[in-house]
Formats: C-alpha cells, structure tokens, sequence
C-alpha cells in the first residue's frame, strides 16, 4: 500500500495563558488487545472488556490485535507481519492479554473495570492529538494535530498511526472458540509497527502530520477509521492519543447528572456544547428515554426545543448551551434519558453522551452488579434482573425501580435517593461486589435508617478471604460492623438445600429449596458465614444444619441488613425465591413509618438487672402505651422465653432458672413492632 507523508510545523496562538506550565489536556486512554479467533480463554473473557468498553466508547480507544496462536484466525492472516512486531514488541506470549497505555493489566481483559476506567479519564495530558480523515476514492488522508499544552516529561517519543476496522462480524465463527463478532481490529500501520520518532512541539505550538492509506477490497470502507498515538518507545507509556471517530462535539453537564424529582414538576440539566475541532463541523442530536407513558422529555438549544432528533452546524471553537427537560408523571420510577451527538460527515463514528437520571416517587431500589461473572461473562449475560422484583411484586410493592450500582453511585454522590429506605443488591456471582469506593455511601445510607439486602455467592470470600484478589480494609470494615456477618468458608462443602430457620419471628417460614447452579457444575461456591455479635440472627442453613449457616439478619437501632451467601438466582423453587424476598420486604417495612418513629420504639426498652443474671432479672419499660410481648432468644435466633407486658409497665420482671449458661438477646414487640435487641447474660 502506498503512504504518504509530510510535516508541517505551525505555531499556533494557545487561547491561554503559554506560561501556564500546568496547563493539561484530556486524556484518552487506550487499551491495546491481544486475542485470537481460535483461543477459548479470549471467548471467555472478551466478552467482559466489550460491556465495559461500550459503555465508555465516547472516552477511551481500543484497539484488537490478533495473533498467529493458537488456530486459525482470518484477522491475522490479513497482516501477519505487522501483527507478529507488535506482539513481539510487547512480548505478548499468550492470549487475552490486555495493555492499557502500554501498561499490562495482569488479570487480562476480566479485569478492566468501571473504576479502572473512571480513573483512568480522570487523567490528564500535556499533549492534545487530533485525527481528521477524508476519503478519496479509495484512498483515505489522515491529517494528525499534536499540540503541547503542559510541559511534556522527557522520553524517546515516537508517533504511532493505524488503520481500524470498528467492527467486523462473520456470519459462522471464522475460529474455533465461536466468537463471531470482532470490534476495532487492527488493519495496518500507516507508519510502519515501530512509528517515527517524533519531536514533540514546544508547549504553545502545534505540529501537523500528514499519511494515507488504501482500502482493502476485503475491508468494511465504513468501518474504517484511523487510531493515532504518542509512544514511550523505551518505557512504551503512552503520552495520550486520538481516532478520526472521535466525537468533535463534546457534551459537559453543569453539576450533577442525577436528580430528585417529583410528579408534575419539572427537573432540568444544564450542559454545554463545544466543538473540538479547529473548522466547521456538523452535529446530530438524537434524544432517547426509558420514561412511563405519562413522563415528558425533550431538550433545548439555540432556543429550539426537540423531542427525538436534530442536526446543527458548529462552527471553530463554537459552543452552545444544552438544557435537557424531564417532567415526571405520577408513575413512580427511575427515568433515564440519553442525549447523542453523532459527527454523521466521519465513518465509525462514535457519539458524545450525555445521560440524565431522575427518580420519583422510588421507595425501594433492585441494584444489580455492573460487574463480569467469575466465569468471565460480562454483566448482562443472564437474565437474574427479574428475580427479585417477582418478590416485591408478591408483596404488593409498586414503587420500585432497578437499577445497577454504577447508577445507585451517581445518586448517592448527588444527594438524590433520600425517598429510597430499602436497597436490594443482587450481586450474584459478579466481582468485584462492593468496592471501596461505595462503602460510605453504603454506610451513610444505613446510619440514616436505611435496610439493605445482598445476596450472592462469594461475597464473603472476595471481601475476607485472605486468598483474594480483592481485599480491602474499608469492604472488610463494612462486611463487620455493619452486615455483621463472619466468614468460614468458601464452597461450604456436600449442600443440597437451602432451609428457613424455622423459628426465627421473620423468616421461619420460608420454605425449602433445592440449588440451581446457573454457572455450571464447576462454578458452585455458596458461602459458609457466621453472627458475630448480638446484632445478627441466622435465618438460612444449608441442608437444616445449624453449623451450615448460609443467610443472616441483622439490625441496630439505625438499620436491619439480610446477607445471604448465595445469589437469589441459585434458589432452585421460584415459589420458594418470592416468598423469601417478600419475607425480607415485609421484615424491612415492620413498624417503619420513619426515623422518628423508630427512635420513638427503640426509647421504649431499658437496661436488664441484674446482667449477668442467675434467676432473676428485671427490665425497665419507658412510656409504654400499648401492650406487648417480650421476646428472649439465645444466639441461634431461637425464641426460648415469651412473656406479655401490659401497657403503662415500667418494668418487667424474668425468671430466668430454667436457661442455661450463656448469651440471650431481648426484645419488646407488638406483633408489627419491634425495639432492638438487647444483650443478657446468664451465669449459673
């Protein structure tokens, strides 16, 4: 193929201050990626980078190499040279492997995650690159704009350019691990596999270089784009790169992009537009939503309100204002409304987006794992989302939403799920399952009264097993001291059944059920866990053994949390999933008509004396107006001791002779009410 090239050096006025030394650009990350039509493992794992990736496409670049191992692959075989230097470059010897600006990620392409990508954007560069690509005929011209903005650390920089198909898709797998779909395969090196060495331009000066390119008669012309980046060849860091598909018009919201709001009322997001680019481009707008019938969304520019669709031209450096309007109805949900710009003059492109979340009218929140499974397949493999609502809905509730806890992270940090008291995470068999990251969100939601649900296998195992790849004080802190829970083992050993505590006061009537093992045989690892304190209860045991046990309550005067060490979806009797999570619906709601009220409740149940006692002790009552029932346990959550109070007591006398030696917990309830526990202690 033929390549030409030129340089052209212009110093250009910077539209700040050149003495700004500080002064940094966005960063693109970009992850380079080594797979193979005919490798098992990169099937396996693939998958999870592409979910990631398409939910950051706007912000990162990604290119596919493939390799000449372990079979067939017609990807490789198109540029085997230049496929062979890179991997030789990078000394790749097994596939997936995965470089994110030509750092290895050692966990291969599982291992990209939400946060990994957050922080990475987060970033900054001194250098901006810019790809414009035109066609001719079947040539395509790339023009590449570097300009220094910050002070560039020293390196033996090189440019780097090449040729992308965006997607390629085989009607039958082209290998033999099935894998039919291919995105951002590498097509060829406009500047050779090892690029040029290139002189970076002062800062407050720009450079220009010039390449082309042939179409391959074998190639998808519109899927076509051009991926440019500056290289560390010797420490192969990646100063920063650009694509001729990336979006020329970016979106910037003013403030939050989540908000509460209520019926009839209108909430609105502010934005601005700006073209990146340094000539005229052209802008189409297109508005999406996931909204209730009796919701309304549009959007306004230029003073034009738009309700689906519109092209706009920008000029250089032109900005424009965006206001995104949402009205919610009085049908309770969490609305989502998605705003695109697409540049529709480039091939491939790639949109800005900007999404705007509104919740009304929301009580209780269905939070999945926006994570990969343990077997590598990326969140939305299964279809586990349903489960969970089936069992609100069996308890009546028509004021839920679902969501993922990428999102419930969103609302937390915009101080907008105020009306949401009842969280329930589905985490599954997902890693990783609560980060670091959301733990005082988490917490400062349960301070303020809130309950939460969490289910799934290996919850304990990626938090406090020492054999993890995920440990952290801050999740270990909050598995504690606030589920309450201790972890013994991994893959509790020979169970068969999961089985109610019958005679715990909440969830004694659960039911029965078999295991469904949705990951297949191999990937089975229900959780073994443990009370730790006075604060949780047992509720769950695999196969009836109180040994085994494998869900717990737990509850302070603040909050009540269910941990269950294995996923809702592994409830083999849907019957049997339902009830138990209309069970924990109905357990959260007792007596919950807000955080008054429950100091109210929790004021009415004193201290116990003597304690430690021997046969005898006496509790005080406060402002008791109604009768009730006090309630003594030992630390299996069996009840062993039952005696009715009258209303206006102020105190209650045990006798405690007949219970062994031992911890006991107590409490007042009125059959829909209940105070917290408290602590007793027998001493014979």
């Amino acid at each position: 193929m033929n390549r030409l090239r030129s340089l052209t050096v212009i110093i250009i006025c910077i539209l700040f201050s050149i003495s700004n030394a500080n002064a940094q650009a966005r960063k693109y990350p970009l992850f380079e990626h080594f797979t193979q039509a005919s490798c098992g493992p990169c099937a396996a794992q693939n998958p999870s980078f592409s979910a990631v990736y398409n939910q950051n496409e706007s912000d990162v670049h990604h290119i596919a190499y493939h390799t000449s191992w372990p079979g067939t692959d017609p990807m490789y075989s198109a540029n085997p040279a230049e496929s062979n230097a890179i991997t030789s470059y990078y000394g790749v010897s097994g596939v997936p492997s995965i470089f994110i600006d030509g750092d290895a990620i050692p966990a291969g392409p599982v291992g990209v995650n939400q946060q990994m990508i957050d922080d990475e954007i987060a970033l900054t560069s001194p250098i901006i690159v810019y790809v414009n690509e035109t066609t001719d005929g079947t040539t395509r011209n790339v023009s590449v704009k570097i300009t220094t903005v910050g002070t560039v650390p020293s390196g033996s920089y090189r440019i780097k350019a090449a040729a992308v198909e965006k997607l390629i898709t085989y009607g039958s797998a082209p290998g033999s691990n099935g894998e039919k779909e291919f995105p951002n395969v590498f097509r060829l090196f406009l500047n050779g596999s090892s690029g040029e060495v290139i002189t970076l331009p002062a800062e407050g000066s720009s450079a220009t270089y010039d390449f082309s390119y042939t179409l391959d008669a074998g190639w998808n012309a519109e899927e076509i784009y051009s991926l440019v980046w500056i290289q560390d060849y010797s420490t192969k860091d990646i100063l920063n790169s650009g694509a001729s598909n990336d979006p020329r018009v970016r979106m910037t919201a003013d403030g939050y992009n989540f908000v509460e709001g209520s019926a009839e009322t209108l909430s609105s997001l502010n934005a601005e537009s700006d073209n990146t680019s340094d000539f005229t481009t052209n802008a189409e707008f297109i508005l999406s939503s996931t909204l209730p019938a009796d919701w309304s969304a549009s959007f306004v520019i230029d003073g034009s309100t738009y309700t689906e669709t519109t092209t706009l031209a920008y000029t250089e450096s032109d900005l424009k204002d965006i206001t995104i309007n949402v009205t919610p109805g009085s049908t309770p949900e969490l609305g989502i409304v998605t705003l695109k710009i697409y540049n529709p003059d480039a091939t491939a492109s790639v949109p800005s987006i900007l999404k705007y979340y509104v919740i009304s009218g929301i009580t209780d929140l269905v939070v999945d794992n926006n994570a990969p499974y343990g077997n590598g397949n990326p969140y939305g493999y299964y279809s586990f989302e349903t489960f969970i609502p089936e069992g609100l809905e069996l308890a009546g509730n028509t004021t839920f939403a679902s969501t993922t806890d990428d999102i419930m992270s969103k609302g937390f940090e915009a101080d907008a799920l105020n009306k949401v008291k009842f969280i329930y995470y589905n985490v599954g068999w997902s890693f990783p399952s609560i980060t670091a990251e959301e733990v005082p969100s988490l917490e400062s939601y349960l301070d303020g009264g809130g309950r939460l649900f969490i289910a799934g296998q290996d919850i304990g195992w990626e938090i406090m097993d020492p054999l993890s790849f995920y440990l952290d004080p801050a999740t270990e802190s909050f598995y504690t001291n606030y589920l309450h829970a201790g972890y013994i083992s991994d893959a509790a050993t020979s169970v068969t059944q999961l089985t109610a505590v019958t005679t715990d006061t909440y969830f004694g009537s659960a039911g029965v059920t078999s295991f469904k093992k949705p990951y297949g045989p191999t990937y089975f690892y229900p959780d073994q866990i443990e009370t730790i304190d006075e604060f949780g209860f047992p509720i769950l045991y695999y196969n009836d053994l109180d040994t085994k046990v494998a869900g717990i309550r737990a509850e302070k005067d603040d909050y009540k949390i269910v941990y269950l060490g294995v996923g809702v979806e592994m409830f083999m009797d849907e019957d049997v999933r339902a009830e138990f999570i209309k069970l924990t619906h109905d357990y959260f709601r007792e007596g919950y008509t807000g955080i008054e009220f429950e100091n109210a409740v929790q004021a009415l149940l004193g201290n116990a004396y003597p304690n430690p006692a021997n046969s005898i002790t006496t509790i005080a009552i406060q402002n008791m107006n109604t009768p009730m029932q006090i309630i003594v346990t030992d630390l299996s959550g069996r009840k062993v001791m039952m005696q009715d109070v009258s209303a206006g007591a102020s105190t209650v006398q045990l006798n405690t002779s007949n219970l062994g030696s031992g911890l006991y917990f107590y409490y007042l309830t009125d059959g829909n009410t209940k105070t917290s526990t408290q602590k007793l202690e027998i001493i014979k």
